[in-house]
């Protein structure tokens, strides 16, 4: 049990790790690629969706944690999937008018992409984040770290691959953010299968 214990602090050091060396190279290839003013911009566009996904939740995550430690993995699976889609849904409801005001009128140019970006984002990373809470509460530590690398690993990567092919630009580098949180998310919808329907 010892060992398995050190196994699991080794593995969840080491994805952490990954993870913040993964986010300083994607800071510097945003600050290479999009340059001061590419960089403020897509900052703007990128505060709120991301300010929403981590607050709207009100600590959602981390109750499905608790709980899938205590009931069935199967249960929680469904849960939190249908809590991840209706929270956001009132979320966007409330908040997608506002999305134009809050990047400011500076930015006007943006401002529906901001509010696509926003209604795609939250919902996405609901569901990511709330069935890698179920795995984390079935104490399925290798599933969680290697999700969590790869939603991590893939925006330097795409960052990478829109520099080899000469296609930087604000939006681009947006949906690079939030490449990995899709890849990640469909990847954990169908591992769950037919359990998120029960």
């Amino acid at each position: 049990m010892t060992q398995s214990i050190r196994r699991i602090w080794q593995g969840t050091f080491s994805a952490n790790s990954f993870i913040l060396l993964s986010g300083v190279i994607s800071g510097v290839l945003v600050a290479r690629l999009l340059e001061p003013e590419g960089r403020g911009l897509l900052a703007a566009i990128l505060f709120w969706p991301h300010f929403v996904a981590g607050t709207a939740s009100f600590g959602l995550n981390e109750a499905i944690t608790i709980k899938t430690a205590q009931y069935s993995g199967e249960k929680m699976r469904s849960t939190a999937f249908w809590l991840s889609i209706s929270l956001p849904a009132i979320v966007g409801l409330v908040l997608y008018p506002f999305i134009p005001s809050l990047i400011g009128s500076e930015r006007a140019a943006f401002h529906s992409f901001t509010q696509y970006y926003f209604l795609l984002f939250v919902p996405v990373t609901f569901i990511a984040m709330n069935l890698l809470a179920v795995d984390h509460g079935e104490m399925n530590f290798n599933r969680y770290n290697i999700l969590r690398i790869l939603q991590a690993v893939i925006y330097p990567l795409a960052l990478a691959g829109l520099w080899f092919f000469d296609k930087v630009t604000v939006e681009y580098a947006a949906f690079a953010v939030i490449g990995g949180t899709i890849i990640t998310t469909s990847i954990r919808i169908i591992l769950a299968n037919s359990a998120l329907l029960h």
